[in-house]
């Protein structure tokens, strides 16, 4: 039974064309696993995945609506930068 997932892509960007960087897409952990540290270990395993394959540097965004920044800071991760987004109708 699925009951998270933690989806990344990894690549080269155009600044820094030399080193691969992870860019966090989607995660999720269904509610009833949220009080747990099933999400902690999701997030520690996929950053062991991308050491394995020579990442040098992981991007993760929040909502600040549904932010994650405890979560986040506990993993050792520091803010940035700032995202602006605009919905056109």
């Amino acid at each position: 039974q699925l009951i998270g997932y933690h989806i990344s892509v990894i690549d080269t960007f155009l600044h820094y064309s030399t080193t691969k960087h992870a860019s966090v897409d989607l995660y999720y952990l269904k509610p009833e696993y949220r009080k747990s540290k099933i999400g902690v270990e999701m997030f520690k395993f996929a950053e062991r995945c991308f050491k394995k394959l020579g990442v040098v540097k992981i991007v993760n965004g929040s909502k600040l609506h549904l932010h994650h920044e405890e979560l986040f800071k506990g993993l050792g991760f520091k803010a940035t930068d700032v995202i602006y987004s605009k919905v056109l109708n």
